[in-house]
C-alpha cells in the first residue's frame, strides 16, 4: 500500500506544515493565483510598519530638539528642517511602495 504524500511542497511560506494524516493534500500555495497578491500585500505592510517606526523616531527627536531650543529663530530652523526631512521621507516611501506594488503588474507572458 502506498504511503500518502503528506509533506509540504515547499511553497513560499516555508512554514513546514504537513497535511492531515491520511490525506493527499498539498500545501504548495505557490500555484495559487492569489499568492502573489498576498505576498505583495505583506511586503507593503512590512514596509509601511518600518516607515511608521522610522517617522515616529524622527518625530520624537524633533520634539526633543524643539523643547531644548534656546530662541525662536532656532525653533523655527528646527521646525523647517523637520518638515523638509518629513517631505523627503514621504516621497521616498511612496516610491518604495510603488516599487513593491509593481510586482503585481501582469507580465507580457501572462494572458
Amino acid at each position: 500500500m502506498a504511503k500518502p504524500d503528506t509533506e509540504h511542497r515547499g511553497g513560499k511560506s516555508g512554514n513546514g506544515q504537513t497535511a492531515p494524516p491520511g490525506t493527499n493534500l498539498e500545501w504548495d500555495l505557490s500555484r495559487w493565483p492569489g499568492q502573489a497578491a498576498v505576498d505583495t500585500w505583506l511586503d507593503m505592510v512590512d514596509e509601511m510598519s518600518a516607515f511608521v517606526a522610522r517617522r515616529v523616531h524622527e518625530d520624537l527627536q524633533a520634539q526633543h530638539r524643539m523643547l531644548h531650543s534656546h530662541s525662536p529663530k532656532e525653533l523655527q530652523r528646527i521646525q523647517a528642517e523637520f518638515m523638509q526631512k518629513a517631505v523627503e521621507d514621504y516621497q521616498k516611501e511612496t516610491s518604495r511602495l510603488a516599487e513593491i506594488a509593481r510586482k503585481l503588474r501582469p507580465t507580457d507572458t501572462e494572458s
